[in-house]
């Protein structure tokens, strides 16, 4: 059975940006939760420290791999239970502005209405109309650490080390790739036609293939217009119409699958 890549950093990555923030920080040392949510975050950022070593092994190593899975459920809990914070923290804020509000009859009379529906929506989506919000919120996180505890340990024992994201360093007497787009320069291209003809056709057949992936490669020598080739391709309507979602990946003189692949 294949190994599936995962890529947690990017949810990581949000999940650490909401653990910053002030509003979050402000609700957490209200609630008595301040010191929870600290070492989560703690936790969070000594697992990011290794994370683009885990994501380059696990294709090689299952247990890396069952890591990262695992990693990544308590990443989402993490950025729920994260959500329910700042879905109390503006129920709150809306509470204070119906009390402090300063405006004008007319004015008033509308901002309250629209506040007693957010209010309202807010309280409808917490869970916690049967106990108190700090006391299930806590129970939450303190949950998360414990799991999370369990998943840090394992760092060491996995062999993660810090590492630079995208791999090895780039040699300073390098020459820079020039980055491509899908966009043409010149939307008037002649001499393609029958190319392109060629490639759309492979690219819309219907007929199965043992692969579950198939690459069409361009060749050829520089400068005979092999990315005008696969912008006029990109850009066709049928091509369009056909696939649900398109990417273009411009790929450096420095070759990083991991790094292509989150692209």
């Amino acid at each position: 059975m294949a190994v599936v890549g995962i890529f947690v950093s990017p949810l990581l990555k949000a999940v650490i940006n909401k653990l910053l923030s002030s509003d979050l920080i402000d609700l957490a040392r209200q609630g008595g939760v301040d010191t929870s949510i600290k070492k989560l975050k703690k936790s969070f950022e000594d697992i990011n420290d290794v994370l683009a070593d885990a994501e380059e092994k696990q294709i090689s190593d299952r247990a890396v791999n069952k890591w990262l899975k695992e990693l990544q459920h308590l990443a989402y809990d993490a950025d729920d239970v994260l959500d329910e914070f700042a879905t109390e923290a503006l129920r709150k804020k809306l509470i204070r502005a119906e009390t402090d509000a300063d405006v004008d009859v007319g004015e008033a009379s509308t901002c309250r209405k629209v506040r007693r529906f957010l209010l309202s929506t807010c309280c409808k989506a917490m869970p916690y109309h049967l106990i108190s919000f700090d006391f299930a919120i806590g129970s939450k996180i303190k949950k998360i650490n414990g799991q999370l505890q369990d998943v840090t340990t394992r760092i060491k024992e996995l062999g993660l080390i810090k590492k630079a994201i995208g791999g090895t360093h780039k040699p300073t007497n390098a020459w820079p790739r020039r980055e491509t787009t899908y966009l043409l320069d010149d939307p008037f291209v002649c001499g393609r036609d029958e190319d392109k003809k060629r490639i759309v056709e492979l690219l819309l057949r219907d007929t199965p293939t043992q692969n579950k992936v198939d690459v069409i490669p361009i060749t050829g020598m520089g400068g005979i217009g092999k990315t005008t080739l696969a912008q006029l391709i990109y850009d066709d309507d049928g091509v369009k119409n056909h696939f649900d979602l398109k990417a273009w990946v411009c790929v450096s003189e420095e070759f990083d699958v991991k790094t292509i692949t989150k692209s």
